[in-house]
């Protein structure tokens, strides 16, 4: 069994695809930037270890497979969601499995569970999601003062669940604070954006595994956007 204090090393080879139906970008000199597309974005990613390559210690595979998407949603404004798979073959340390991303910050970031630790959940295989729904001022509208001001209304649903193999329980302990997903874990919020045009405001509520330590239940979070 692996403790804390051992040294991990890992060789790795990393190949990805993605396929994206009549997606639109602006073309730099060394980058391009994705503007979306209309239909779903679908990316396919595999890791292999290799070995005792380079005195790696560790022999896995890594399938990671996510849809994006986003719609309009009559005149309710627009959504967007992220769906995302995963599972790993290879007995390995709880820190070469997925971390799932934490934020213990007041900025908002949409790539990670806002009110999650770092570090708080692990996993060899799982499934995760991401769905929110700006409704582009539909109900802010209907009251003179908001409709001036020009702010519009986001709600959001994230989500996850997994779990880790008996082997890899066994292979290393995980650390205090670190647990598994074996029950869903989501959070939901409520925000306000385009304030001052640039400014995101988002409260954001945790539905379960209270009994944690050193967690939020509830926490308001900014961020900025330039959607002009």
């Amino acid at each position: 069994c692996l403790t804390l204090s051992d040294v991990i090393r890992t060789t790795e080879i990393n190949l990805k695809t993605r396929f994206a139906f009549h997606e639109k970008y602006i073309s730099g000199e060394f980058e391009r930037v994705s503007l979306g597309a209309q239909y779903p974005i679908l990316e396919l990613s595999y890791t292999y270890g290799f070995p005792d390559l380079f005195a790696s210690d560790f022999e896995f595979h890594r399938l990671q497979f996510s849809i994006k998407h986003w719609f309009n949603v009559m005149t309710w404004g627009w959504s967007k969601y992220s769906i995302e798979a995963g599972k790993i073959w290879g007995k390995l340390p709880y820190s070469l499995l997925k971390i799932h991303p934490g934020n213990e910050t007041y900025w908002y970031d949409e790539s990670a569970f806002n009110l999650m630790n770092y570090y708080e959940f692990v996993s060899d295989q799982y499934v995760s999601f991401y769905y929110t729904h700006h409704f582009v001022g539909f109900f802010f509208n209907k009251v003179p003062l908001l409709r001036k001001l020009k702010w519009r209304e986001v709600a959001q649903l994230k989500g996850v669940i997994g779990n880790v193999s008996k082997e890899n329980l066994n292979y290393s302990a995980l650390p205090e604070g670190t647990y598994t997903t074996g029950k869903p874990y989501f959070e939901a919020g409520l925000g306000v954006e385009n304030i001052f045009r640039i400014m995101r405001v988002d409260a954001i509520w945790r539905l379960g595994y209270y009994d944690h330590a050193n967690i939020s239940k509830f926490g308001v979070m900014v961020s900025m956007q330039f959607d002009f």
